[in-house]
């Protein structure tokens, strides 16, 4: 998500606007609204929910033959997500590859700074 998503629902006098900071895994803000994260935000981020989301993969809930409103699992307008060969379910590298983006981002950074 752009950050700039979350500029516009906040409204016309917003205390404060948050996006999920994919290089981080973190909710952020800008020093336009505040120049600390308020208590609840860093609690929420303490958890290290992405991380935890990601460790299992991404899988479908039901079996994949019982999604019969989909298009097939292999269309061919579907881009290939991370170091997937195709993009199909389940796909099993997501932890690793959430991790790589998130290295890559902090290098990225640091050579910016």
């Amino acid at each position: 998500m752009k950050d700039r998503a979350s500029i516009l629902p906040a409204g016309h006098t917003p205390n404060g606007a948050f996006w999920f900071d994919d290089s981080s895994g973190d909710f952020i803000t800008s020093t336009w609204y505040m120049n600390d994260l308020p208590q609840w935000v860093k609690a929420f981020n303490s958890q290290n929910l992405p991380d935890k989301l990601v460790a299992n993969g991404w899988n479908t809930l039901l079996p994949i033959n019982q999604y019969t409103e989909s298009a097939p699992d292999n269309s061919p307008w579907e881009g290939l997500l991370g170091s997937a060969k195709t993009p199909t379910f389940p796909y099993s590298n997501l932890a690793a590859d959430y991790q790589a983006k998130k290295t890559i981002s902090v290098i990225h950074l640091s050579e910016i700074r």
